[in-house]
């Protein structure tokens, strides 16, 4: 019986997983479509950013899933079978982390109500939610992590140490090759394998480093080779494209503001801020209005957050402060040079975050009304979660966006090209959050967006858009734009923020879009046709011939 009651918590956790992801949807599934178009054009033998350094084990580990999946039940196409994989290993790297959290928990001497009640926490976050069901590497790299931090826990008990702690290593080592920032935590891990249970220091926290740093080279470095890379300089040059030459999108306030989203799902609420920050001439913020949304819940989670390190710290609460700062200052220094409004960006944290909770928690460091604070918080930010990524939520944004899009039935074509303002617009977003939609699934339109705020090409949109429309009326294809892009002055509800960027404008779209002859449009908020008419080849062909730049990313929906 005892052997059943120790294994009663992880029941329940993992039936409270399945309703939590049954009752809930992501807003967005992150580069899930490019992984899944990778994969899926490995399997049909083709190479397509296959090995990429910010992410060098995860598209192999989809395809491996990938085949092994379709000789149990062979999917309608690669693609399918890319995505499903990928969405599969998600699920589990979420249900895994979350048990392994628990497990930790209790192993720090954490009660098994509260250990449970974290383990859960840990699934409700923002971050967490959003990203078990998606095809990203997050969730199964933070199993490796989270597998890391518990090996390092079990290292501080006096039997078979030094197996632990060298597992650790390797944990920590492989959930950096699934996603590169997870190496910024190790060091956390090896502090917790050498000081938390104070019994073998310095030999422990080496053994983790050591192997960590041997699993790593011979991962990437042999990476490296396979790929023809032999130089320092060609390593340097492979890992900085892993950014995608995204930059100047970091800064203090991004990274207050991400961190508290990662926990906290405001909605819309971050774009009134962001106008409110920018100066948004087209929707003015006052700061009465910024005040009227959840932000401030991010604000109190900054304060209980400090007021909990600092009751740490006059308690001389030892190891376990030292693993989450272990973790903490490279996280936070990461997030404010690059990306750090990013919800993902936080996730390294997570593993030493809920045991310094658990911990304190079960310690009673800071008193009966700290812990009060962090429960009613921790409370406050599940059920705003779940209310916010319902189903029912998910399936009101999804059906604004498909009943603009069904209007390009019996007008466009399959294969059609259809063209949206930048990346944070519904119908880009839409094809990578939902790839299964009927208006998504097979391919039938190819989404695109014309600016990625933050990154070089966004001085060369206009050529770029160009070379695309070119190629597409080469191969027959149709082009629509939305017709947002003909309209002097954008809509709140279309998440365009000006001065997000201060090399594009809203009015851009406008000027170079009117230039145009547009033959067919949908109802409504719709799209226009972009036909191949003497004026319009004239203007593309000589756009197209300016010298070309980095290519537009695109969803896996072309």
């Amino acid at each position: 019986m005892a052997k059943y009651r120790n294994l009663a918590p992880y029941a329940v956790v993992t039936a409270l997983f399945v309703v939590v992801v049954a009752v809930t949807a992501p807003v967005s599934a992150g580069d899930t479509s490019l992984f899944a178009t990778s994969v899926a054009a490995r399997l049909e033998g083709r190479n397509y950013f296959f090995w990429d350094f910010g992410h060098l084990l995860w598209r192999p580990l989809g395809t491996a899933v990938a085949s092994a999946m379709a000789g149990v039940a062979a999917p309608a196409d690669s693609w399918s079978a890319a995505f499903r994989a990928l969405i599969t290993l998600n699920l589990l790297g979420g249900l895994g982390s979350c048990l392994l959290l628990l497990a930790t928990l209790r192993r720090l001497g954490a009660g098994t109500a509260l250990a449970v009640s974290l383990a859960m926490a840990f699934v409700l976050t923002h971050g967490v939610l959003s990203y078990t069901q998606s095809g990203t590497a997050y969730l199964p790299g933070m199993f490796f992590l989270m597998a890391g931090f518990h090996l390092a826990v079990r290292a501080a008990a006096p039997e078979r140490w030094s197996a632990a702690a060298a597992s650790a290593g390797i944990a920590g080592a492989i959930a950096a090759a699934l996603w590169f920032p997870y190496a910024f935590v190790i060091p956390s891990i090896a502090v917790a394998a050498g000081w938390l249970g104070r019994k073998h220091g310095v030999k422990a926290a080496s053994l983790v480093l050591a192997s960590a740093a041997v699993t790593g080279a011979a991962v990437f470095v042999g990476a490296a080779l396979a790929l023809g890379i032999t130089t320092p300089g060609e390593f340097i040059v492979w890992m900085r494209n892993s950014s995608h030459d995204i930059s100047g999108i970091g800064g203090l306030p991004r990274t207050i503001l991400g961190f508290g989203r990662s926990l906290l799902f405001v909605g819309d609420d971050g774009a009134i801020l962001r106008r409110f920050l920018h100066g948004d001439p087209y929707h003015p913020v006052s700061i009465a209005r910024v005040a009227a949304t959840r932000i401030w819940m991010i604000g109190l989670i900054w304060l209980v957050g400090l007021a909990v390190l600092w009751q740490f710290a006059r308690a001389r609460g030892g190891a376990v402060l030292l693993v989450f700062v272990t973790a903490a200052v490279p996280i936070f220094t990461f997030a404010v040079l690059w990306q750090g409004g990013d919800v993902s960006r936080y996730f390294p944290l997570y593993p030493s975050l809920f045991m310094l909770l658990g911990v304190g928690a079960s310690t009673r460091i800071g008193g009966n009304r700290l812990r009060l604070a962090v429960a009613v918080g921790l409370a406050f930010m599940a059920i705003n979660n779940v209310a916010g990524l319902s189903v029912l939520a998910a399936n009101q944004r999804r059906s604004a966006v498909t009943q603009r899009l069904s209007n390009l039935d019996g007008v466009a074509r399959h294969n059609d090209m259809i063209f949206a303002s930048h990346s944070l617009d519904e119908v880009f977003r839409f094809g990578n959050t939902y790839p299964l939609e009927p208006l998504v699934d097979g391919k039938r339109f190819q989404y695109r967006y014309l600016v990625l705020f933050g990154t070089p090409e966004i001085v060369d949109w206009q050529n770029e858009f160009s070379r695309r429309v070119q190629r597409q009326w080469n191969q027959g294809q149709q082009v629509w734009i939305a017709s947002r892009l003909l309209q002097p002055k954008p809509m709140p509800e279309w998440n365009w923020i000006e001065g997000s960027d201060p090399r594009i404008r809203w009015s851009d779209f406008s000027a170079f879009f009117s230039r145009f002859e547009y033959v067919d449009s949908t109802a409504g908020d719709g799209f226009v046709r972009l036909h191949p008419t003497p004026l319009n080849t004239l203007l593309i062909d000589a756009h197209a011939r300016h010298r070309p730049t980095i290519a537009m990313t695109v969803s896996a929906a072309g």
